[in-house]
């Protein structure tokens, strides 16, 4: 019995996404890296410390970030793996996106993707 495939990674579709964005609707878009990393360094005299450097500042920041031509609409997007939703901190985020008059989208695909841009982009 064979094993069912596993969606594609989050990565993969990240991807693709900021291509199309990028390529096909002319958007200045990139990639939001969020997060947090253990860092070691040394201070004088040899002693060694570790802290945490945390990433961009801005809680549920999506991955994709950037303006839309002509007129510069800021545009968010979240991508998904296949079956997964928003965290609430990434769904606030795009609230305050729309509430700006921006482009929020959470979507898993790039049909989805496309379907929700024109539906909320101004022209």
């Amino acid at each position: 019995m064979k094993k069912k495939a596993k969606p594609p990674l989050e990565k993969v579709f990240q991807k693709a996404a900021l291509q199309w964005l990028r390529l096909v609707k002319k958007c200045v878009v990139w990639r939001q890296n969020q997060g947090a990393r253990k860092t070691t360094y040394k201070l004088k005299g040899g002693v060694e410390k570790t802290s945490f450097v945390k990433f961009a500042g801005i809680k549920g920041i999506s991955d994709l970030v950037g303006g839309v031509p002509p007129y510069g609409q800021i545009i968010a997007v979240e991508c998904k793996r296949e079956g997964k939703e928003a965290t609430p901190d990434q769904e606030a985020f795009l609230q305050m996106i729309r509430d700006i008059g921006g482009i929020a989208i959470c979507t898993d695909n790039l049909d989805d993707l496309e379907k929700q841009f024109e539906e909320q982009r101004r022209v």
